[in-house]
């Protein structure tokens, strides 16, 4: 039997191929990549501040604010704020808390409060670290305002 392709007509000869093109998928080269080593999320509350002054149940002169001051504290989600509570009592014990009682969003270590001549007041104060973890709030310090 002949291959070979019969002539159409004169000069036309039917195409035969001779190779099958084949495309290839394109190369893709994966360049490994090196996961970093995720960060746990900060869970910690930070440390509690102690307070420095009015400390120690002081008496202090008749003044409608008083300046608290207390020690820095760090974390390593950084300091965001703290939290100051005020309490007083006219002499009887009886704690409560004034009309400003809650002074937030402090980023130094002091703040002035209001306060009234004659009454005892105590104070504590808490860190609230970038992560919004609260620390404990510190151990009360009293003081008092004399009426003079």
């Amino acid at each position: 039997v002949d291959a070979s392709p019969t002539p159409i007509g004169p000069s036309v000869t039917p195409f035969v191929p001779t190779s099958t093109y084949t495309p290839h998928p394109p190369t893709r080269t994966l360049t490994p990549t090196i996961a970093s080593p995720t960060t746990p999320p900060d869970t910690q509350p930070p440390p509690v501040p102690d307070p420095i002054s009015p400390s120690g149940n002081p008496t202090l002169g008749c003044s409608s604010t008083i300046t608290l001051n207390w020690g820095a504290v760090s974390d390593p989600s950084g300091i965001s704020e703290y939290r100051v509570q005020l309490g007083r009592h006219s002499g009887d014990g009886n704690w409560a808390p004034p009309p400003n009682n809650v002074y937030a969003g402090i980023t130094g270590t002091s703040v002035s409060v209001e306060v009234e001549c004659g009454w005892y007041y105590r104070w504590r104060v808490r860190a609230i670290d970038g992560a919004d973890n609260w620390s404990n709030l510190s151990s009360w310090a009293y003081f008092v305002v004399s009426l003079e």
